[in-house]
């Protein structure tokens, strides 16, 4: 700020009051003495009205109310799709095709079939429950003492509860991480090491690492071409993109696709940028995040880091680590998340003239390995 705008205010509010009309601070703050003087001379209601005509005219107090927003990478459900999903029914296989003779009918031959040609189910119920809540108070009246007007108050308020929505946000996200986490880790039997396959397919003159990787062009354009082949060939009836024990398939709208974001960075700066025909490399809708489980600590995150997963199950005796993960190709039905309850309860704790608030959410989380889940690493 220059003098001459702190000059402006000065004359446009306090000097009036303080010291007259006929009274102006210079443009340099020369005189600004003066207003000193003036101020020191003030009697106890005079500098009472004096403070709240600086807070209304010259001070500005900046609310902090952004929020805070996750993707959560395409795994949250409304609660009429996760009702469907948590107790899952599917036929265990599909059923022979046999010849018909509805065509070739011959005179005498009994065509009579009466046997009972039924149908085996699978049945699971998925369902990992985390239930928490989020408290904060909000007393009726101290915050009225800081404000000079019920604006001021209610956007303390406002500051409060958009602080509560993003802890509640924060929470979400972290839990979707640990759902992903889990889909693959659980998906290691379908993991594609694409640097070690790359390298077999093209023998380049030198062979690619994980480091190397992400900055060849030729290796981030056959990297999409495979992402695309991916996501078509999990059309097809098949056991061996799920965990193989039923037949499976994923339309079309079903597919979620999650990548590094590093991957991602890395296929738009270092392969589209130089692509003239782009539109035809388009992997399609996908989601983006910055670390499976763990951010790095440098500024320029690692992505040892970043882009590895550790996942120990209730009945496993170890972790399960999978490093260098770029990217996860999944059904919808693979894995998802439902907020089933979001609800506030109250407190009024009359002796301090308060209230607290609870802010309770519990969530449910399902991984169904029967879908298809496929993980592309770098290594």
């Amino acid at each position: 700020m220059k003098l001459v705008q702190i000059a402006d205010i000065l004359n446009d509010k306090l000097v009036p009051n303080l010291l007259g009309k006929d009274v102006t601070i210079a443009p340099d703050l020369s005189n600004i003495v003066e207003l000193g003087t003036a101020i020191e001379d003030l009697t106890g209601d005079e500098f009472l009205n004096f403070a709240k005509t600086f807070a209304v005219g010259v001070a500005r107090t900046d609310f902090e109310t952004r929020l805070y927003k996750s993707s959560f990478y395409g795994l949250m459900n409304d609660a009429r799709t996760y009702g469907g999903v948590i107790q899952r029914a599917r036929a265990k296989s599909f059923l022979d095709a046999v010849d018909s003779h509805i065509w070739t009918l011959e005179d005498g031959t009994d065509y009579f079939d009466g046997k009972y040609h039924g149908t085996e189910f699978d049945i699971k119920i998925y369902s990992m429950d985390d239930a928490f809540k989020v408290v904060h108070s909000i007393p009726n009246e101290e915050f009225k003492q800081y404000f000079t007007s019920a604006d001021g108050v209610s956007q303390l308020v406002a500051i409060i509860e958009t602080n509560v929505r993003n802890s509640v946000e924060v929470k979400l996200e972290a839990l979707a991480k640990s759902t992903l986490q889990q889909l693959i880790a659980t998906s290691s039997n379908n993991t594609i090491h694409m640097v070690t396959t790359y390298n077999t397919l093209f023998t380049p003159d030198t062979e690619l690492t994980t480091a190397t990787c992400l900055h060849d062009a030729s290796f981030l354009r056959w990297f999409v071409e495979q992402v695309l082949r991916l996501r078509d060939m999990v059309r097809d009836v098949n056991k061996k993109y799920n965990d193989g024990t039923v037949p499976t398939f994923t339309p079309a709208e079903d597919i979620r696709v999650t990548m590094l974001t590093e991957v991602d960075k890395a296929i738009v700066c270092s392969m589209l940028a130089d692509t003239f025909h782009k539109d035809l490399l388009d992997i399609g809708e996908y989601n983006t995040i910055n670390f499976w489980q763990n951010a790095s600590d440098k500024l320029l995150p690692t992505l040892g880091v970043t882009a590895e997963v550790k996942y120990q199950g209730e009945n496993d005796e170890t972790a399960t680590t999978i490093s260098n993960v770029a990217c996860c190709i999944y059904d919808k039905y693979s894995a998802g998340m439902c907020a089933r309850l979001d609800k506030i309860t109250t407190q009024y704790i009359g002796s301090e003239d308060f209230t607290n608030y609870y802010h309770h959410i519990a969530n449910s989380r399902f991984v169904d390995t029967r879908n298809a889940s496929i993980v592309l690493t770098l290594d």
